[in-house]
């Protein structure tokens, strides 16, 4: 079983990426208590040997990125899509161990 990267970090800094878009400025004390809270992840998975440093640093990586790229792209794309469409319509960006990526589409109706 591939221990590259931490999908436990990854999924951990994603989530405090997007804390800190969403509630960062009004809330700052959220985005300091988030990234808190996704590196002690990344450094329990170190001290409990279920990882390496290097697979931590890129599970963090990757859920900042991850992050950052579609709350950057889900607006842009959103606009390219016609009417209220864009009202109803998930997109999510998928990862599967062994280095599967892709994006999920759901559209309420």
């Amino acid at each position: 079983m591939s221990s590259f990267p931490s999908s436990h970090t990854s999924q951990a800094f994603l989530t405090a990426t997007l804390l800190h878009e969403q509630y960062g400025r009004q809330y700052p004390w959220l985005s300091v208590g988030g990234y808190a809270v996704a590196t002690a992840t990344g450094a329990m998975r170190l001290l409990g040997n279920k990882h390496w440093a290097t697979d931590v640093l890129a599970g963090a990586g990757i859920g900042f990125l991850s992050a950052e790229t579609v709350w950057h792209l889900y607006p842009v794309l959103t606009r390219l899509v016609p009417g209220h469409t864009a009202r109803k319509l998930l997109l999510v960006p998928t990862y599967a161990p062994g280095g599967g990526a892709g994006v999920a589409m759901a559209l309420s109706l």
